[in-house]
């Protein structure tokens, strides 16, 4: 069977969720994953006078799942709900074939019925359509690159960066 447990929010929790983060996201900035982290869950719930929704699944005491909830107000005609978009779902690839993302979209959908998301992964997005969700517009992004080789940086060695940047 499935190993592990999933909880909310606590915060107590976050030296762990900082943690989980460092290995989950190896190239986020260091300096800033618990400042963004805050504002992402924490202060965006506070703003709306809303407890942060996070779930998380840990194995052994160690988080190894996260999915994070950022609260919005919606207006859908004269209506205005309160909900959130679903977003930093992340499972430890060792725990991938144990459903734990499974898991932690039905905590979610529990918690939150209607709820929004976007930039999923093909797996999340195939347990969110196995859950109920549909798919109201397919995503499209663009960007404008001021400084390509910032971009390319982490992805290529220094004097590519620089001259992939330039021919952008």
């Amino acid at each position: 069977g499935v190993g592990g447990r999933t909880e909310g929010y606590a915060p107590e929790s976050e030296a762990d969720v900082f943690a989980f983060q460092r290995v989950a996201w190896p190239g986020r900035r260091e300096d800033l994953i618990a400042a963004r982290w805050r504002w992402m869950f924490v202060e965006s719930a506070r703003r709306l006078h809303l407890a942060p929704r996070v779930w998380l699944h840990r194995h052994g005491g160690r988080i190894v799942g996260h999915n994070g909830a950022i609260p919005v107000r919606l207006k859908i005609g004269d209506e205005e709900q309160t909900t959130a978009w679903l977003v930093d779902t992340m499972v430890l690839a060792e725990y991938r074939r144990e459903a734990v993302g499974a898991r932690l979209m039905v905590e979610a959908h529990e918690d939150l019925p209607f709820a929004l998301s976007l930039g999923q992964t093909e797996q999340m997005r195939a347990i969110q359509l196995r859950l109920g969700w549909h798919q109201v517009a397919p995503l499209e992004t663009a960007q404008l690159l001021i400084r390509p080789e910032r971009v390319l940086k982490g992805k290529l060695p220094g004097p590519a960066a620089l001259a992939a940047g330039l021919a952008l």
